[in-house]
């Protein structure tokens, strides 16, 4: 919503007014389902408490101030939506796959053929930075299709065994795999690593996870890093059919890992060097980051998730911090079913992706699947089918 309305105050006032909504439809339900509290959601609740505080010594109140709306709004929208009307998990899968499915056709639609976008590669072509798109971002899309692909190995096995038509069965099977494979291509025109580093871990934890033997789990797993290694060490002057145009694109957005690494790490030094002792155990003001660079009340991060946290907050948020991305990965391996598995991996994928890009605003929903996370382990949430 901030980036939507350009970082304008007025756009404080579609989030105020979500807000109300949120507050009323959590006092209209409160007698039937009462707050729940537990560890996991104390940390987010304690987090959020900070936020609230730190904005008061802030320089930059107006981009604070939409920190703090957007973890609020989080919060309330866990416990208003999903608790009152429980979950039809089943329903709610479906239409993020729907969505998604609708989402590569209107890149299609924008970007063309996955042909066209082929011939594009090595003439400063990134899909979602060209003229024909600039509603979209490369991290955006990315995410996007990244998540839908982690979705389709969650959702299909359990949804497998449900479907006992084969005509059903085959036609879903045949949506998935046309999702899997536009996301896929989506994903690398995209151009962009971190959604592919958090599916990657996200596999990982899935495979050890699964029913397999050990032996095949060491005979995939290997086969998967030698595969890995080739491409790395040999690169894509492998592939036949590329230019050296496209092979030097390609090489500049998946194996140069240095350059990548380095810009991150830049961008996460501006806000840990030199840091005070009074800004590293209060921090320096919630939505502060922007000003102190720019001189300006302005939406401005160091694309990783501690490096704002600790500079903004202080080290007491940090570590409440810490703690939730620790729950979110025991969740991930402890979870059982389709409904914890859905809610902890998907807030695992947000939190790794947060370790990269985007701001406590766009990786809000980090702390929106926690909290549903908790709410699941304590029984409060059920699934609906």
């Amino acid at each position: 919503m901030f980036q939507k309305f350009g970082g304008s105050i007025f756009g404080l006032v579609p989030n105020f007014a979500l807000m109300v909504v949120a507050i009323c439809l959590s006092l209209f339900y409160s007698k039937k389902m009462p707050l729940v509290v537990n560890f996991e959601s104390f940390c987010v609740f304690s987090f959020t408490v900070i936020l609230c505080i730190s904005l008061f010594w802030s320089i930059a109140p107006q981009y604070g101030l939409s920190k703090v709306i957007s973890m609020l709004l989080t919060i309330l929208l866990a416990y208003s939506l999903f608790i009152p009307f429980k979950m039809k998990l089943n329903f709610l899968l479906i239409c993020l796959l729907a969505s998604f499915a609708l989402y590569a056709v209107q890149l299609y639609l924008d970007y063309g053929s996955f042909a066209q976008l082929f011939l594009q590669i090595g003439t400063r072509f990134r899909l979602g930075w060209n003229d024909a798109g600039n509603a979209f971002n490369p991290i955006s899309i990315a995410r996007y299709m990244a998540y839908s692909i982690l979705l389709i190995f969650i959702v299909y096995p359990a949804w497998r065994p449900l479907i006992s038509n084969h005509i059903w069965l085959n036609t879903f099977r045949t949506f998935l795999l046309i999702l899997f494979v536009c996301s896929s291509v989506y994903l690398f025109f995209s151009g962009t690593k971190t959604p592919i580093l958090a599916l990657v871990i996200c596999f990982l934890i899935l495979f050890f996870k699964s029913n397999l033997s050990k032996v095949l789990k060491f005979s995939v797993l290997s086969i998967g890093i030698f595969g890995a290694t080739f491409l790395l060490v040999a690169g894509v002057k492998v592939v036949p059919g590329l230019t050296d145009s496209q092979a030097a694109y390609i090489e500049s957005r998946f194996l140069d890992v240095e350059s990548a690494v380095g810009d991150r790490a830049y961008q996460g030094s501006r806000a840990t060097d030199n840091i005070e002792l009074k800004a590293f155990l209060i921090g320096n003001g919630t939505g502060s980051f922007g000003y102190s660079n720019l001189k300006m009340d302005i939406r401005d991060y160091p694309h990783n998730i501690f490096a704002e946290v600790l500079y903004e907050n202080g080290i007491f948020a940090v570590i409440l911090l810490i703690v939730i991305y620790v729950m979110i990965v025991l969740n991930c391996i402890l979870s059982k079913d389709l409904l914890s598995s859905f809610c902890s991996f998907s807030a695992l994928f947000f939190g790794i992706n947060a370790f990269f890009s985007g701001d406590l605003i766009t990786n809000n929903l980090i702390f929106f699947f926690a909290l549903v996370t908790s709410l699941v382990k304590r029984g409060q949430l059920k699934e609906c089918t």
